[in-house]
Parts: structure tokens; C-alpha cells; sequence
């Protein structure tokens, strides 16, 4: 009886309490989620518009230092101040002048726009100007003593990208304070002059993001930069104003990470955050793009959720009265509701006990009098019935032994239906109205890749690629609802989807199956992946041939055409039903010698003139193949043909116009050896005669030598000229031999080097010979013309070499060839030049240079160096000089000793 009345008292507990508690606990949870969703759509919205602030700071930057970069007198004063810093450095007279020019000018420029310091940089990293003068004047971004690297991104990523940017925030040594920088290209007329810089004033930013008036008494906004796998805090905090550079954030393990990794990570987000060492907060992160720097802003949560927390208090105090008062009502219910079911507790136990004659009894005209009433009824009934109970139980029993031995039989064939299903090679899904899969074989695991068991209760879209999958469930609302069917009893090829998510063909034939009224269906899915293939080949195949530029036939091996291509039929002249069941006349001029090598199972290939349609005799370049058949007999042959009369008369007209040109050739070559011979012989008389008439027994007055000499050196010149059109004339004409041998190389180049040593003097230009690196070195080549190559390249950086110029010749190795350059400081050679530098009779003097040259000696030094199997190389820039390099490959032999 306790325990009845307890439960009873239990029951109205939780009738009475737990509407009011979820009530109360709804109430709560529904005004800290509302509060909670309230203070965090005002963190996100402070957030968002921090961002606002800082992108908008960050583009007026970029606009104006793209501004300032544009404006012609910063080029000028980057142009003035480079020139300066090149001729003196900041100590130069050059410099002061430029600085008294411009330093005001650009100094205003960082008063005007409030910037920390304005910088003009060099191509190369120097930093030729610094509005705040500090110890980065002067230095090189480039140089391993530059230690900011931020400074050094943003110019290098200005002058690569030719754009504006930013750099990251870092603590920068020179103004001994965390600083950040943008940068723009300072583009001159030609190229890139340099770049401008400006350090900005980090108070700036931080100003921008430090307002906690609307964060309450602990909110905070942080900054941080990546550091590694964690962040670094570059601006100080509301509670740690060191905290730049000091306090850093590291990553867990453990989902979620900080909010500021999150933000770095590019996840923007707001919540409530834990961190291990501080209480809970509301957070809102976000990334700030342009400075690639996470912003977390966070309210304290107990602070914010206060009212909340009274609003708990108070509810706790009226749940307590509440509990109070409903477990006394309770009781006193419960008491009055368990004395009737005590007694009915009390027939119940009789009855189950056996004995059927025991009666309830309990007065009144309540529910509980009814219920006794009922309950003798019911034992009434139970007596009269528990002799019929006796017999029915009996026949029951019979039943169960003959649908015992049915469900046996029906199990029996459904194992044998299950073993032809399961063995059946393609694969068979049913699916119910649904679409949800009831029953799969074993051959959809290697057709699909999924087992049966996996595929039980899916819906069968899972074998579907799009859109068939997202149609599916339409297509089936269409049947039920229309009962018109788009695929039922029809076999279909499309696409299938294994478990991995790879597509490939099916053929799909689907039936409906009804049973008990309901209706199903069952699908019949074959592999056709192998045939598809086959079919696009074949496609391909046929695609190739019908297109093709080349005649192609097929011929049985009577040479009866059984198929023949558009261009077959175009030469022919005829259509294909015409060729088709005709003889294959395109191949006839090729004779015995085709059939003899086909019908041998070879190919044969050939050349054959033969008479097209239209009358024409064209060439044609042919290949015929025997076709096996699957006995490998031959059963066809297949030929191609191309039309190559166009390449035979081209092969004529080249024979025709060698056969000119070499006979234009030895014409020449005939006319310069002639010319040669018959204007030596003059020059040489003229040339002794002068000298003939500098008789010292008769001393000519100054200007009888003075003509003398000029008549002397003309006719020495013209002499030379004479040679050297000569010689080019035997390489051009291959009459000139070489006689190879193995040459120590710092021998020849030390006795080029004394035989233009006089002119070198008398020109004052010192010769600096570097012979340390190959002075074991042995190539192979003409002694003679070698040296005559180095001494043509000496005397042309000797003659463009200005008074105390240096001519450097050095040697180096690269890929086993060795190579000698001789390097001037002359006028360079440009690039219009370049082209005709090697093109005989090509001269580039001009008044600023009184060189004599007949413009063959290159030309022929690059010959020479070709016929001993190496070659020359130039580099040269205008006004900076030239370097000709002779490059020729390392004999075999061992070293010789030095």
C-alpha cells in the first residue's frame, strides 16, 4: 500500500511539477539563447565594422600612396636622388642639391598625409631618401644586413606585380617600434624607376580597433599576426598594454581552435568561446585581408548574461514554494485513491490464486465502486469461458503443426529463388514505392562496388549520377500519380555511379512487380563499360578515316574495292557507290612488286605516277597492308595514298636552284680571287714606292711625309681589306684548310696578347690577361686561326676602348667546352645592332670612334670558329662595353704542364 500511495504521490509530483519546470527551464533557456543571440548580433555587427574601418583605412593607403607614386614630381625626385646617391652616396655634393630640391617638397608630402616616414628606393634596394632620416638612410633592402623583411616584401612585391601593397606589422629596429609599410612602383618612362614607401603610424590602426565603450567593463579587441602553427598579438590589449610581440596564442590540439586562429585559418565566425586560462566570453573573429591579420572582439559572458542569472535565481525560489505545496496535496489525494485498490488488489490475488468465487466489494457510485462492479463481471465471465479456453487451445495446437510444416517448404524455395538470384552474372536491385531499396544480389557489389547489406533500406538514387538522382523521386510521384511510365518494360543505356562516385554506362531494363497490393519494382543493370568503349573507338575510328586528308580504300584480295573514303572517291572522280564492286586502279602502276609483298602478309610502301580523274598525272606516296581475318589468312587489304606531286616539283625547283646557287658561287669566288690578284699587284708598287721615296739621303719637308705616310697606310689598309674579302671568299667556297692539333690554351692566348700589346700602348689601354684558371687546359683547333680569331677580337676592344680602358681576357669551363672572352669598356653594340654584328661589310663606326675596319673580320672569325667545331658568343650592353667569348671543346688528351 506504501509503495502505491508513493507512486501515486509521485505521479501528481510530476503531473503537477514538470509542466511548470520545463516551463520554467524553457523560459530560461529561450531568454539566455535570445540575450545570447542579442549580444552576439552586436559583437558581430562591432566586429563587421571594425573591418569596415580598417579595409577602408587600408584602400585610402593603397589610393594614395598610388597617388603619390604617380605624381611626376616624385619620379623626378627618385630619379634625382638615385643619380645623386650613385655619383656620392648621401655625402656627396650631388646629394645635398637634390635634398635642397626635393627634401621640402617630400617632407610636406608626409605632413600633409601624416605619415611616419616617406621613402624613395632604387631598383636595387638602396635607399637613396627618408623623410625621418633614421638609420635605414642608405642601406639596401637587399643586403643580408637589412633585417625587415617586411619593408623588403612590399617594395619587392610592388616592383613585381607593378601594384601597391601592404606589409604585415613588425617590430622594425630602425624607428625601435612596431611599424608597417606600403609600397607602389615609381614607373618612368621606360621602365620601373624604383618604388616609394611609406611607414605608416601604427597608432592609426589601433586606434581604429580600440574602442571598448560599447564591450562593457572587460571586453577586449585583439590583433595577431601567424606565427608558426599559432599567433602572435601585434597590438596591445585593453589588460596588457605590452602585450605586442609578447603574448602569444597557440594552437590546440582539440576542436575549436582560439578565435584568432580561427580567423587566420580564414573561418570569420562568432560564439561563445572557453578558453583554459580565462572565464567564458562572447566572441565575434574576423579576417582583416589587406593586413592579413585576425580581430577578435569579446565580451565577458557572466557580465553579459547577468540578468539572466537573477532571472535563475528567482525561479529557483518560486519552484521550491511550488514543490512544497503540491507534495502535500499529494499525499492527502493519494491516500484517498489506494484504500479501493487495496481491496481490489486483495480479489485480484484470490482470482489469480484459482479461486473464481471470490467477489469485490467496495460501496459507493465512484469510478473505483465501477471498476469492482466490472471486475466481478469479468470473473463471471472468466469462468464460463475457461472451459471453451480448454478446447480452443487444443485445436490450436493442430493448426500450428500444419503451418509448421508449410513455412518448411516455403523456406526451401525461397533458398533456391535466393541462390538463382545471387548467382545471376548481372546485377538485380528491387526497390519498393519509395524508391528504397528491399533486395540486391551479389553481382551489384562488382558492378557497383557496394554490398547487398550496405545497400538495404537506401534509397536506390545512390546508384545514380545527376541528374538522374535528383529526377528519380519525381519520376516515381509521376507513375503513381498518372500511372505513365517513362522506363518501365524498355531496356536503356545511361549512366551509372559506383561507391567511390565514378560514372560509367549501363543498360537498364526495369519491370513493376505487384504483391499483396503493393507495388515494387525490379531493375536489371549490365555493365556495359568494355562496350561503350568498343562503340567510341569504332567511332573514332570511322570519324578519322571519312576525314582524312589521305586517299584510303578497302579491297577484298581480287582487288575489288569494298569500301573507299570521300578523298578516295574526289580523286577517282567518282562516288562511292561507283568504286564500290570496282577494281582498285589507284595502285596499278605499282605492279607485281605490291601484290607479290601483300599478298607475303608485308607492307609495302612506294612512290608511283599515276592518272587521276580529271586527266592530271600526279605522284602519289602510297601504303598497302594485308588485313587478317580470325583463321590469319588474309582476308582484305587496306591502302593509303597521299598526293605528293606539290613536294615532287618542290624537290626540282630546289635541285634547279642549288645547282644556280653553286654555280653563282664559284662565279664569285672566281671574280674575288681575280680581284684580288689584279689590285694586290698595284697596291703592293704602291706601297713600295712610297717608301722608296722616304729616302733618308733626301729628307722630305713635313708635309711631303705627311702625304707619304697617308698614301703608306691607305694603301696597307686596302692591302688588308683586299685579304680578308679574300679569305671570306675561300670559307665561303670551302678552299680554306685546317690543320688540327692539340693546343696548350695559355700559350695561345698569352702570344695573341703580346702581338697586340704595341697597339694597346699606343692607344694607352692596359691588356689584363687571366690565365690561373686554364692554365692546364688542351683544346683542339687551328693554331694559326685561333690565334687569329683572339687577335681580331683584341684589336676590336683595343680600337673601341677609350684612353686607361682595361681589356680583360679570361677563360672558364662550362660542359666541357672551354671558353675565352675578351671583355672591353667601349660603347657597347645595341640591339638594332645585334642582328648584322656576323654579316660581312657590316660596319658600325661613327665620328666618336676613328676605327678603320672592313667589316669582314667577325664574319670571318665566326667561320673559322665554326669549321674547328665551336662557335662565338656576344653579350653587350650600349655605353657599358662588349664581351665576345670563343667557345670550343677540351681535347681528350691529359693536361699539359703549366
Amino acid at each position: 500500500m506504501k509503495r502505491i500511495t508513493h507512486k501515486l504521490i509521485l505521479a501528481l509530483l510530476v503531473t503537477a511539477l514538470l509542466p511548470l519546470g520545463l516551463v520554467m527551464v524553457g523560459d530560461y533557456r529561450q531568454t539566455r539563447e535570445q540575450l545570447t543571440r542579442e549580444i552576439l548580433h552586436r559583437v558581430r555587427a562591432i566586429a563587421d565594422a571594425r573591418i569596415q574601418r580598417v579595409e577602408s583605412y587600408t584602400e585610402t593607403k593603397r589610393q594614395e600612396i598610388t597617388a603619390l607614386a604617380e605624381t611626376p614630381t616624385v619620379g623626378e625626385a627618385l630619379a634625382a636622388y638615385k643619380l645623386a646617391f650613385s655619383q656620392g652616396g648621401l655625402g656627396g655634393e650631388a646629394y645635398r642639391q637634390a635634398d635642397a630640391h626635393y627634401g621640402r617638397l617630400l617632407a610636406a608630402y608626409r605632413e600633409v598625409f601624416d605619415y611616419y616616414d616617406l621613402f624613395l628606393i632604387a631598383p636595387n634596394g638602396d635607399i637613396v631618401y627618408s623623410s625621418a632620416k633614421e638609420s635605414d638612410l642608405g642601406g639596401n633592402l637587399f643586403s643580408d644586413d637589412f633585417d625587415n623583411r617586411q619593408l623588403r616584401h612590399a617594395v619587392t612585391g610592388a616592383l613585381s606585380t607593378l601594384s601597391s601593397g601592404l606589409s604585415d606589422l613588425q617590430y622594425y629596429a630602425p624607428s625601435r617600434d612596431i611599424a608597417f609599410f606600403s609600397a607602389a612602383p615609381v614607373i618612368g618612362q621606360d621602365d620601373v624607376a624604383g618604388a616609394l614607401a611609406l611607414q605608416l603610424r601604427k597608432e592609426d590602426l589601433f586606434d581604429l580597433v580600440a574602442d571598448y565603450r560599447e564591450l562593457g567593463r572587460k571586453g577586449d579587441v585583439q590583433l595577431a599576426m601567424a606565427d608558426g602553427d599559432g599567433a602572435v598579438l601585434v597590438a596591445p590589449s585593453r589588460f596588457d598594454p605590452n602585450a605586442a610581440f609578447k603574448r602569444r596564442v597557440a594552437a590546440v590540439k582539440e576542436a575549436p581552435q582560439p578565435p584568432l586562429l580561427a580567423a587566420l585559418s580564414g573561418a570569420d565566425g562568432d560564439g561563445l568561446y572557453v578558453p583554459d586560462d580565462a572565464p567564458p566570453h562572447l566572441a565575434a573573429w574576423r579576417y582583416l585581408p589587406s593586413l592579413r591579420l585576425a580581430m577578435a572582439i569579446s565580451i565577458d559572458a557572466e557580465e553579459a548574461l547577468a540578468p539572466v542569472t537573477a532571472l535563475q535565481r528567482q525561479m529557483l525560489g518560486t519552484g521550491l514554494i511550488v514543490v512544497l505545496t503540491v507534495l502535500l496535496l499529494s499525499r492527502l489525494l493519494a491516500q484517498a485513491i489506494a484504500d479501493p485498490i487495496k481491496r481490489l488488489k486483495a480479489a485480484s490475488e484470490a482470482v489469480t490464486a484459482g479461486d473464481l468465487t471470490y467477489r469485490a466489494n467496495i460501496a459507493g457510485e465512484d469510478e473505483t465502486a465501477s471498476l469492482a462492479l466490472s471486475f466481478n463481471h469479468m470473473v463471471d465471465k472468466l469462468q464460463s469461458n475457461q472451459a471453451a479456453l480448454q478446447q480452443e487451445m487444443q485445436t490450436q495446437v493442430q493448426l500450428t503443426e500444419r503451418l509448421t510444416e508449410a513455412e518448411l517448404a516455403a523456406r526451401e524455395n525461397e533458398a533456391q529463388l535466393r541462390l538463382i538470384f545471387d548467382s545471376t552474372a548481372e546485377a538485380i536491385v528491387s526497390i519498393d514505392a519509395q524508391g528504397l531499396i528491399v533486395a540486391a544480389n551479389a553481382a551489384v557489389e562488382t558492378t557497383f562496388g557496394y554490398t547487398a547489406a550496405e545497400l538495404l533500406g537506401r534509397n536506390v538514387t545512390v546508384l545514380m549520377p545527376e541528374p538522374h538522382q535528383s529526377r528519380h523521386d519525381g519520376y516515381l510521384a509521376h507513375y503513381h500519380n498518372t500511372g505513365v511510365a517513362k522506363v518501365l518494360g524498355q531496356t536503356r543505356e545511361l549512366l551509372g555511379r559506383r561507391k567511390d562516385g565514378t560514372q560509367f554506362p549501363v543498360e537498364l531494363s526495369v519491370r513493376p512487380v505487384t504483391h499483396g497490393g503493393a507495388i515494387a519494382f525490379t531493375a536489371l543493370i549490365r555493365d556495359i563499360t568494355e562496350r561503350s568503349r568498343t562503340e567510341t573507338r569504332l567511332r573514332i575510328l570511322s570519324a578519322a578515316v571519312e576525314q582524312s586528308p589521305s586517299m584510303i580504300y578497302i579491297a577484298d584480295k581480287q582487288g575489288i574495292i569494298e569500301y573507299a573514303n570521300p578523298e578516295m572517291c574526289r580523286a577517282a572522280g567518282r562516288s562511292a557507290e561507283e568504286l564500290i564492286g570496282s577494281a582498285a586502279k589507284l595502285i596499278e602502276p605499282a605492279g607485281e612488286d605490291l601484290w607479290h609483298t601483300v599478298l607475303s602478309k608485308e607492307v609495302w610502301q612506294g612512290q608511283y605516277r599515276n592518272v587521276i580523274a580529271n586527266g592530271d598525272e600526279r605522284w602519289f606516296l602510297a601504303s598497302v597492308a594485308p588485313i587478317f581475318g580470325s583463321d590469319g589468312d588474309i582476308s582484305h587489304i587496306v591502302a593509303v595514298a597521299e598526293d605528293i606531286t606539290g613536294i615532287k616539283l618542290a624537290q626540282q625547283e630546289l635541285k634547279q636552284a642549288k645547282e644556280q646557287a653553286d654555280a653563282a658561287s664559284r662565279a664569285k669566288s672566281e671574280f674575288l680571287s681575280r680581284m684580288s690578284h689584279e689590285l694586290r699587284t698595284p697596291l703592293n708598287a704602291i706601297i713600295g714606292f712610297a717608301q722608296l721615296m722616304d729616302d733618308p739621303d733626301e729628307p722630305l719637308s713635313e708635309s711631303q711625309r705627311e702625304n707619304i705616310d697617308e698614301i703608306s697606310g691607305a694603301g696597307r689598309q686596302l692591302l688588308k681589306m683586299i685579304n680578308e674579302v679574300l679569305e671570306l671568299s675561300q670559307l665561303e667556297s670551302g678552299q680554306s684548310a685546317l690543320y688540327m692539333e692539340a693546343l696548350a690554351l695559355d700559350d695561345v692566348l698569352a702570344e695573341a696578347a703580346n702581338l697586340v700589346e704595341p697597339l694597346a700602348e699606343a692607344r694607352h689601354v692596359l691588356i689584363e690577361v687571366k690565365l690561373t684558371e686554364c692554365a692546364t687546359w688542351t683544346v683542339w683547333a687551328d693554331r694559326q686561326r685561333l690565334e687569329q680569331c683572339l687577335i681580331k677580337l683584341l684589336s676590336n676592344a683595343i680600337k673601341y676602348s677609350r684612353e686607361r680602358d682595361t681589356v680583360t681576357v679570361h677563360c672558364s669551363l662550362q660542359q666541357g667546352r672551354a671558353r675565352l672572352a675578351v671583355t672591353d669598356q667601349g660603347p657597347g653594340i645595341s640591339p638594332e645592332q645585334m642582328p648584322r654584328l656576323f654579316q660581312p661589310f657590316e660596319n658600325f663606326d661613327d665620328d666618336q670612334w676613328e676605327t678603320e675596319d672592313s667589316g669582314v673580320g667577325l664574319a670571318v672569325t665566326q667561320r673559322y670558329m665554326e669549321l674547328m667545331g665551336g662557335r662565338i658568343e656576344v653579350d653587350s650592353q650600349p655605353e657599358r662595353g662588349s664581351t665576345f667569348t670563343l667557345v670550343l671543346p677540351l681535347t681528350p688528351a691529359e693536361p699539359h704542364d703549366a
